[in-house]
């Protein structure tokens, strides 16, 4: 779990920049459904960030959940 601004944050996955920049629309629906498919995605929409050539996808959270 990462914190950012004082929200919760889930970590969808990590792509090189190359590659999303290429065909932005498929990884954003793979992430995308990757969240829906881990019960992310109702919390709020997919977001991304770029960091050193890469392009990070998350979701925040309102607040944390039990894995159990």
């Amino acid at each position: 779990m990462l914190m950012n601004m004082g929200e919760y944050v889930r970590k969808i996955g990590t792509e090189k920049k190359s590659l999303v920049d290429k065909d932005f629309d498929y990884y954003y629906d793979y992430y995308k459904k990757k969240a829906e498919d881990g019960g992310y995605y109702g919390d709020g929409e997919l977001k991304f960030s770029k960091e050193r050539g890469k392009i990070i996808f998350f979701v925040e959270l309102e607040e944390l959940k039990n894995s159990d």
